[in-house]
């Protein structure tokens, strides 16, 4: 394992991993040592093809190394002329400078899990995957363990990032997700678990999803006996794509209540959305799914979402947003939208509009009958 001084430790490439070439990339502490390698590794990814029923598979590049302070990364892409470049999550403020010759150079102040997209497309895409030099590595058998710097891709159906089933006191952080499913899910029973979900911390992540939810909770349940999902904090997360075809399935926050499942006290803050190829921004449903459920959820109540925005610019088919009750027993009430972003625009209770006009509209959002004391207030 290379290293240069203590700011920078890459990895050879283990044998019988399949190593790329899109992607020739190096990497230097700021004071201009010698530029280092960093092994390139091949990875699929998966979109859907709607005319037959397997995906269809993108190869991307997948590196990574440790660093302990500043560093220069330099990156040649050896495919196609380079036209743009940008470095995703947009919200890291990190510049990609072309230099001519297809090379492409960026810095990182700390260890960053950053996606480097070329063309505006996100099949042709390195992710570089940084960590910090650890000095101090935990024993194999720590207890009250926490989930952070957890990385994932995956191609294949149900190649979802990061499941929950019926848990709680749970900490998720600083995980890059990139999954042919759900990328980070909550559910009630199913299989072998049993038990409500309360208690549960997600922050700080990035989420790619090239096939249904960055963000599900629900659907899954006891009817038996009824679970409880609650206590949900979500904070601090980009989106860098949601794309799904079917309207069953939409929605970068998504919120489905089934198998007599009750949702309740969810917080979710901070959730930068940078583009929605095909897609709603948000679905919120009490349901009965024929294909996953057995039976309508009980509820959903006592939602915040707050500073949630999205970028319309580049975003191609987005579809409504939803909020649905399934009957006026099993309701969907007191959700509060606090500084919700549409395109640069702030949509809220005070905001000018025709009188005969739902605030709801402009989102577009359609919300039913059987949904109680949705609010949008503006607080910045």
């Amino acid at each position: 394992m290379p290293t240069n001084g203590s700011q920078i430790k890459t990895y050879a490439a283990p044998e019988g991993v399949a190593v790329a070439g899109a992607f020739l990339i190096y990497a230097r502490s700021v004071d201009s040592e010698p530029w280092i390698p960093v092994s390139t590794y091949a990875v699929d990814v998966a979109e859907v093809n709607t005319t037959r029923n397997e995906f269809d598979k993108h190869p991307i590049s997948v590196a990574s190394f440790d660093m302990d302070g500043p560093v220069e990364v330099k990156v040649k892409y050896t495919l196609n002329k380079v036209q743009s470049a940008a470095i995703r999550p947009k919200s890291l403020g990190i510049e990609a400078v072309i230099d001519g010759d297809n090379t492409i150079t960026f810095s990182l102040d700390r260890p960053r899990d950053v996606m480097l997209e070329i063309n505006h497309d996100k099949w042709q895409a390195l992710h570089i995957l940084t960590n910090g030099i650890d000095h101090n590595a935990p024993p194999s058998d720590s207890q009250e363990i926490c989930i952070s710097g957890y990385r994932s891709f995956s191609s294949h159906g149900n190649g979802d990032g990061v499941d929950l089933f019926c848990s709680s006191d749970i900490l998720v952080e600083n995980c890059f997700l990139r999954n042919s499913d759900d990328t980070i899910a909550i559910y009630g029973h199913r299989w072998d678990y049993y038990g409500d979900s309360s208690n549960i911390v997600i922050r700080n992540c990035t989420l790619l999803p090239d096939i249904a939810h960055p963000i599900h909770m629900g659907t899954h349940g006891n009817p038996a006996k009824p679970e409880i999902i609650s206590g949900i904090h979500i904070s601090n997360i980009d989106i860098l794509d949601h794309y799904e075809n079917q309207m069953w399935y939409q929605g970068c926050i998504s919120l489905s209540a089934g198998d007599e499942n009750l949702i309740e006290d969810v917080h979710i803050q901070d959730v930068r959305v940078e583009r929605i190829s095909k897609g709603q921004l948000v679905n919120m449903r009490v349901m009965k799914n024929e294909m996953w459920t057995t039976a309508p959820g009980h509820g959903i109540r006592n939602v915040t979402l707050k500073n949630i925005s999205l970028d319309a610019t580049n975003s191609q088919i987005v579809n409504p947003s939803q909020i649905l009750g399934f009957d006026y027993t099993r309701k969907v009430e007191n959700i509060v939208f606090e500084n919700l972003n549409i395109g640069g625009q702030y949509i809220h209770d005070g905001m000018e509009k025709p009188r005969w006009y739902m605030v709801a509209d402009l989102v577009p959002m359609f919300i039913n009958e059987h949904v109680t004391n949705v609010k949008f207030i503006l607080t910045k």
